[in-house]
C-alpha cells in the first residue's frame, strides 16, 4: 500500500511539472506576439509620421517654386531649360545645382527640385516637381508632390 501512494505522488508530481511547462510555453508565445505587435505598431507609427512631414516638406518646396515664379517667370523658364534640371532645394535657395547629398537642417529629409518645360496651345508651362526622400533602415521612401506653372504676367 505504501508503494501504490508513492506511485501515485510520482504521477501527480509529474502531471503538475508537465502543466507548468504547458503553461510556460503557452506564456511565452503571448509575450512574443505582444512584442512582435508593439514593434509592429511603432514601426507603422514612425512611417506616418516620416510621411506626413515629407508630404509637408514637398508642399513646401512648391510653395518656394510658386514664389520663384512670381519673383521671375524667365529666370524659371531659363532653369527649366538646363541640360539637367534637377535642384538640391533642401535650403529653398539654387545654389545646389545636383544630387542631393545633404539634408534638411536637423532632419532625415533631402528635397530635391525637378523642372520640366512644356508648351500647351503656345502658353509656355513648367512641370516642378518636388521630391522629398527619406531612409528607413534599408529603404528609401519618398513623397513626391507635383504642379504645372505658367506665366501670370
Amino acid at each position: 500500500m505504501k508503494n501504490n501512494n508513492h506511485n501515485k505522488s510520482n504521477r501527480m508530481l509529474g502531471q503538475g511539472l508537465f502543466e507548468l511547462v504547458v503553461a510556460m510555453g503557452i506564456g511565452v508565445l503571448v509575450m512574443t506576439s505582444l512584442v512582435k505587435l508593439i514593434t509592429v505598431s511603432i514601426k507603422n507609427t514612425t512611417f506616418a509620421k516620416n510621411q506626413s512631414l515629407a508630404t509637408r516638406y514637398a508642399q513646401e518646396g512648391i510653395e518656394w517654386i510658386r514664389g520663384q515664379r512670381d519673383v521671375s517667370w524667365s529666370t524659371l523658364l531659363t532653369y527649366s531649360l538646363d541640360a539637367n534640371p534637377t535642384w538640391c532645394i533642401n535650403t529653398l535657395d539654387w545654389n545646389t545645382h545636383s544630387v542631393c547629398s545633404s539634408t534638411i537642417s536637423s532632419t532625415i529629409f533631402s528635397r530635391k527640385l525637378t523642372l520640366d518645360k512644356t508648351s500647351n496651345s503656345n502658353v509656355d508651362l513648367i512641370e516642378a516637381t518636388v521630391v522629398v526622400d527619406w531612409p528607413d533602415g534599408n529603404i528609401t521612401h519618398n513623397s513626391r508632390v507635383s504642379i504645372q506653372l505658367s506665366n501670370r504676367n
